[in-house]
């Protein structure tokens, strides 16, 4: 089967097919939501043998927006951070103090506990509902399209009542519905992700007291299906009103 898989999936291709619902993705590929047990301890040991910090555009995003926010410690909560979360980044690059709370599955928040412990402003947890924190931020650096039910997960954030909510190198559609694609370049995990319509995410942001602040526009990575012109990668600042 995977064989048949490699022979399948498009190597030139980030992204492949789209579905109206997670329901009507193929058996034969085996989605699953995250990356498995062996490649996340090859990104593991990667991130404890590289202490050197190379800044992507969603590394430096954070830290440049919160440069001129006026506040003695900032309250981050950073959705998806891994293993490279934003506290280190923002502590190599800023002298503004902060306090970071990693929301990742069970397998990255047991793996990153011993390695944080002595680290006292940054935390990792596994259950959103587990936090008593206000948060100033709630970040997430390429993981919002990873939450397929999302409204579902954003009513849980809305609830936080953050002062701004910031999106990172995200894909979003321009004029399509949002739609389920797979992501291929995470082989053999195949990895499902849902590229949302940006209005229609505005807009659920905006009933919840929330204003768009910032945007940006880039090139995304290759699609089998999508144009060039009907999907791009965005940063997002929203604004609390509430």
């Amino acid at each position: 089967m995977k064989r048949f898989l490699s022979k399948l999936l498009n190597p030139r291709c980030v992204y492949i097919n789209l579905y109206n619902s997670i329901s009507e993705i193929p058996r034969y590929f085996n989605t699953t939501n995250y990356l498995n047990k062996k490649q996340n301890l090859i990104e593991f040991n990667n991130f404890k043998k590289n202490k050197n910090f190379f800044y992507k555009i969603r590394e430096s995003f954070l830290s440049i927006f919160i440069s001129s926010y006026e506040k003695d410690i900032i309250s981050i909560l950073d959705i998806g951070g891994g293993f490279n979360n934003v506290y280190e980044f923002i502590t190599n690059s800023s002298s503004k103090k902060i306090d970071v709370t990693v929301l990742e599955t069970k397998m990255i928040v047991d793996l990153m506990k011993p390695e944080t412990k002595d680290i006292q402003n940054l935390n990792y947890i596994e259950d959103i509902n587990n936090t008593q924190k206000n948060f100033d931020i709630i970040y997430f650096g390429t993981s919002f399209q990873y939450f397929i039910s999302l409204e579902q997960f954003l009513s849980k954030i809305f609830k936080l009542k953050a002062k701004y909510i910031v999106i990172a190198d995200t894909i979003f559609l321009e004029k399509r519905n949002s739609l389920v694609t797979l992501q291929i370049n995470t082989f053999p995990s195949i990895i499902p992700q849902k590229f949302n319509n940006i209005n229609e995410v505005i807009n659920l942001f905006k009933n919840n007291n929330y204003n768009l602040i910032y945007k940006s526009k880039r090139k995304p990575g290759k699609h089998n299906i999508l144009k060039k012109n009907e999907y791009f990668y965005r940063d997002l600042i929203f604004e609390s009103f509430d």
